[in-house]
């Protein structure tokens, strides 16, 4: 996680540790897969599904590769790009003890303390400003009108909306789980400053993801009904009327821009529609049964040397990366998550915290976000995707049986003062 949050920092302002954060990187994948495979190989049982899907799609790209679909750089990208997001699922469910997820969970917090305020320094600063400057040594090439798009971190200020999401769903799972005082208080702080960055971001989708998320909390406070439920929902209630306070008051300009660039935005593309499209438009992609490998309608794909154009929305690419089986990928993530978010509302009362929390910003962004363009979306899914897993399992194995006005699932942290 940490590197996760902290390469993209490297690489623009310390230019000459971007080769050996990717080695890094991807020395961390490879030596993820071979633990898990070599060493612990009894534990993966515990998790057939994920395992299967993992192996299944190793497979397959060896087969575009011994084909010819793809060539050696190509696949090594392509094969990074796919695979990473589930390595690091599967790590993390072979290995994480009981305390993963609330320790990941205040990591993200406390990550915020630095991003949101960096964020409101770089879109307060020129483009020109050290503190805006972009992977390579470049000027803020992410600008609207005047108004340079906070990227944090990460290299790109789609990595700073992912971050934002993980920890406002970390928030949200701490409001929901805790029975500590301190730790809710710490938890509102962590989701006012989740939505004060994502006023700061310029993005429409960090607000829709965030408003999902908050919209699940108030839900699960609502229905559950218990004491705990409802302190959640007065902190979070105060940490989301501070932030929006803050932000009000020292960043008006930012905000005007976005407002701006919303408006812009709005007049020139139908919104529904573009939804509808990055959800749907796989259907017809399909070029040949193998696709077109794997990576190369990718930006770092075309930069490797691949001929085919650059494709934003990621079912769409996996149709034209994978062919048949990524067309079949994509129907069922598509469906899936679809069917899980509903399901998530319905079933507030029963879902553990932490997969109530983090399954709020997961299933959106599988249905219209973007998943394997870069490390940032990446590391985003895999570590949603993990905690979310790594919750199911333990709850089932604990069986633990929700008592109505209680909550349910992740069981509650009772030390400290309440």
């Amino acid at each position: 996680m940490h590197v996760w949050v902290l390469e993209g920092a490297f690489r623009k302002w310390m230019p000459t540790t971007a080769q050996p954060l990717y080695f890094f990187r991807d020395a961390l994948i490879v030596g993820g897969f071979a633990l898990a495979v070599l060493v612990a190989a009894p534990r993966l049982r515990r998790s057939p599904p994920l395992t299967g899907v993992t192996w299944a799609l190793a497979i397959f790209l060896v087969v575009q590769a011994i084909a010819g679909v793809t060539g050696p750089a190509l696949f090594v990208a392509g094969a990074r790009s796919y695979l990473a997001p589930l390595l690091f699922a599967l790590f993390a469910l072979t290995y994480a003890d009981g305390e993963f997820i609330r320790r990941a969970s205040r990591t993200l917090i406390l990550y915020s303390l630095l991003e949101v305020p960096l964020a409101l320094v770089q879109a307060q600063s020129p483009g020109s400003a050290l503190v805006n400057q972009q992977v390579g040594g470049e000027d803020a090439y992410f600008v609207n009108f005047g108004v340079v798009r906070a990227s944090g971190t990460f290299s790109a200020p789609l990595g700073f909306v992912m971050f934002l999401s993980l920890a406002a769903a970390a928030a949200g799972y701490l409001l929901l789980a805790s029975n500590v005082r301190a730790e809710r208080r710490f938890a509102g702080i962590g989701l006012g400053l989740a939505i004060a960055g994502g006023a700061l971001s310029g993005s429409r989708s960090a607000l829709i993801y965030l408003a999902i998320l908050v919209a699940a909390v108030v839900w699960r406070a609502v229905l559950v009904g218990g004491r705990r439920e409802r302190r959640a929902l007065g902190v979070l209630m105060a940490g989301a009327l501070l932030a929006v306070a803050t932000v009000l008051t020292v960043a008006r300009p930012v905000l005007d821009s976005f407002a701006m660039r919303v408006d812009d935005a709005s007049r020139s593309e139908d919104v529904a529609g573009r939804l509808v499209r990055q959800g749907t438009s796989f259907a017809s992609s399909v070029e040949s049964v193998l696709g077109d490998g794997a990576g190369t309608h990718s930006q770092v794909g075309i930069a490797l040397g691949s001929v085919h154009e650059w494709t934003e929305i990621e079912t769409q690419k996996w149709a034209l990366e994978l062919g048949a089986l990524g067309w079949l990928a994509a129907l069922i993530v598509f469906a899936g998550s679809l069917a899980l978010l509903s399901t998530w509302f319905m079933r507030a009362r029963t879902i553990p915290a932490a997969a109530y929390s983090y399954g709020a910003v997961l299933f959106p962004t599988l249905i219209v976000g973007q998943i394997t363009q870069n490390p940032s979306t990446q590391g985003f899914i895999g570590i949603a995707a993990a905690v979310l897993l790594i919750d199911l399992r333990d709850n089932r194995d604990r069986g633990e049986h929700v008592v109505e006005g209680t909550g349910a699932g992740t069981a509650p942290v009772t030390r400290g003062r309440r």
